[in-house]
């Protein structure tokens, strides 16, 4: 596992490239496993939710929909960052129109995140 700086990841896809733009509010490390470029995950999420994990992805988009959460909310985008999801299945997950018709309503700005995260909590 290599580290890869974002300016590196930029130059693989031009979609990425205005992906990494815009998740430029957080310091998430980009990691080269095995040539694919993902997030580096988080040993404790990645044993919670995944194939081995007693949460399976079904189940918790369930709990993110009835909590009111979408593919624009912070929280969930967390969430797979930190399962260590590759920048090219992020990208078709949460900025490819096609799955995500809201796409362009995404906004990262931190008064947006704790706005969000404060609802959730509270």
């Amino acid at each position: 596992m290599k580290v890869v700086s974002r300016e590196e990841a930029s130059k693989v896809c031009e979609e990425w490239k205005e992906m990494l733009k815009t998740e430029r509010h957080h310091n998430h490390e980009i990691v080269d496993v095995d040539g694919v470029l993902r997030w580096k995950e988080n040993k404790d999420v990645r044993d919670l939710v995944g194939v081995k994990g007693p949460l399976d992805l079904n189940s918790l988009w369930e709990f993110f929909y009835a909590m009111g959460l979408n593919k624009n909310s912070e929280f969930i985008r967390d969430v797979y960052r930190n399962m260590g999801y590759s920048l090219g299945g992020f990208w078709e997950l949460f900025y490819w129109e096609m799955n995500n018709e809201d796409a362009s309503d995404y906004n990262p700005m931190q008064e947006y995140r704790d706005k969000k995260i404060n609802d959730i909590l509270n």
